[in-house]
């Protein structure tokens, strides 16, 4: 299965990213921000909502694409519910745990268009 995703280091790579996923088509509701808990983020983005399941969403500025920081078993189901091989989500985990940001596009979600 083919996958889309970014590695970013920083905010102007994740804004990159995103508007390169927009302007290949992507819906911002297929766009997902993925970051270990302990990577610091309060530059890049701002509180918008918590989910119900564990993961804090937050709006980046100037993208509407939300940012999920967990870790651990949350992390990791997050990698997996995209369709990512075993060595895949570890090789992210690894990417996220260094301080890197990962953008991903869930092909599983459905544009409302």
């Amino acid at each position: 299965m083919y996958h889309s995703i970014v590695v970013a280091k920083g905010e102007q790579e994740v804004k990159q990213a995103v508007r390169d996923f927009q302007s290949a088509g992507r819906g911002v509701d297929q766009i997902q921000i993925l970051a270990h808990e302990n990577v610091r983020t309060e530059e890049m983005f701002k509180p918008k909502y918590a989910s119900r399941i564990g993961f804090v969403g937050e709006a980046m500025a100037h993208t509407v694409a939300p940012l999920y920081k967990c870790e651990g078993m949350a992390l990791r189901e997050k990698l997996l519910s995209l369709g990512l091989s075993m060595p895949a989500v570890e090789y992210y985990e690894k990417e996220m745990a260094s301080g890197r940001l990962v953008i991903a596009v869930d092909e599983n979600v459905i544009l409302h268009q």
